[in-house]
């Protein structure tokens, strides 16, 4: 984060946040986290450290239901004063103005924190999202297709018009803040099979840096729709992924996709100029300039501590996992846990903020006995399973 950050951050500043405050806040999460980093190392199971990452699922698609804004004002007041990343998946999508309105004043109350929305715009209130792109968030535009059509169910997962004008706001906001980041993913289906090269050329007109395309939910949810066999399907995904690369490339867009047995085809040098392109970092809220906590960042230095963060989440390498010492999961009806994998399709539930504070739960009978299976090596959770036999990475 350069200078220019460091002067917004002074500047908006109010009375309640002094930048006494903001170093001191700051200070306070870098030492959880290495707090959290120390325990993992004692194989500790009861922590004196709380989360310093927190992923919320916000609404459920199925059902229609959401997390209210007074359980999210309780977990905020439990955790967001040691977290610098917040995950909120599915918010504003299922939210009526003035709930969604009540999450983003709780959410201005907490400085230092990088908010991570992943949405499908199906919420298109302009003045939320202006609101939330201020707060420098990371946002990720989560669909499957494009329409030309006004109105589409919410649940389908479409970026009409509507959205794109969002869309193009929210760009418009971060880049005159010089601050925040938004990216595309695409769960590819029948119909943006063929849309490819048009959210490349969405992601160049609203100067969006990344695209993901995903076709691995094609593959195994829509593979007797299509009017192909696999080999086919492959040929047009070789196709396809490599204009879009050549696209990306051009205009300076970082292009994913996760069909890894198609690289050899599309060419490894080519797929990995686009995968490994460098774009500015955004500017997002953490971490805090060096410059303005200069003494205390030159003994505990964020960029060291971070990478051994990263270090810690080779899950496969090390056998043993570390999320459930600096990680906890929140879903819309207040049961809890202790990895962002185990959200879904059903969510490894530790706990229920109806029954318990989440100082309870925290270091509670169960947490502990999930922490040490997983410093054992022997998890009960499938998820866990494929995990310590192959996850490499946050």
């Amino acid at each position: 984060m350069g200078n220019s950050q460091s002067r917004q951050q002074i500047e908006t500043l109010n009375e309640d946040e002094s930048l006494a405050h903001l170093t001191a806040l700051y200070s306070q999460k870098v030492l959880n986290q290495e707090l959290s980093l120390i325990e993992f190392s004692r194989k500790k199971t009861q922590l004196e450290s709380m989360p310093s990452k927190v992923s919320l699922k916000m609404a459920n698609f199925t059902t229609w239901e959401s997390m209210s804004p007074t359980l999210f004002s309780e977990i905020a007041k439990s955790v967001f004063p040691t977290a610098y990343f917040v995950d909120m998946q599915a918010f504003p999508d299922l939210y009526e103005e003035n709930q969604a309105q009540q999450i983003i004043d709780e959410m201005k109350k907490y400085p230092l924190i990088n908010f991570h929305l992943l949405s499908s715009f199906s919420n298109q209130n302009l003045s939320i999202w202006e609101q939330i792109a201020r707060l420098s968030p990371m946002i990720g535009c989560y669909v499957q297709e494009l329409s030309d059509q006004n109105n589409v169910n919410p649940r389908d997962r479409i970026l009409n018009p509507p959205a794109k004008h969002i869309l193009k706001r929210i760009s418009q906001i971060m880049k005159e803040t010089e601050s925040g980041f938004l990216y595309l993913v695409v769960n590819l289906n029948p119909t943006s099979l063929y849309q490819m090269q048009e959210f490349v050329e969405l992601a160049v007109e609203f100067q969006i840096p990344e695209v993901q395309l995903k076709s691995m939910p094609l593959q195994t949810n829509h593979l007797n729709e299509l009017k192909m066999n696999q080999e086919e399907l492959s040929e047009h995904l070789i196709e396809e992924y490599s204009k879009c690369i050549d696209t990306c490339i051009k205009h300076g867009i970082r292009f994913i996709f996760d069909d890894k047995s198609l690289i050899p085809q599309i060419g490894h040098d080519k797929v990995i100029s686009a995968r490994d392109y460098h774009y500015n970092y955004p500017k997002i809220p953490f971490p805090l300039d060096e410059s303005l906590s200069s003494e205390f960042s030159s003994k505990h230095k964020w960029s060291s501590i971070d990478g051994r963060v990263l270090d810690k989440s080779k899950v496969a390498l090390y056998k043993k996992c570390f999320k459930p010492y600096h990680h906890a999961i929140f879903d819309y009806h207040g049961e809890v846990g202790g990895c962002n994998f185990l959200l879904e399709p059903e969510t490894h539930s530790l706990g229920s903020l109806k029954d318990k504070s989440f100082g309870e739960i925290w270091n509670g009978t169960k947490m502990q006995e999930f922490r040490q299976s997983l410093l054992s090596g022997n998890p009960l959770d499938d998820r866990c399973k494929w995990c310590l036999k192959n996850r490499m990475g946050e």
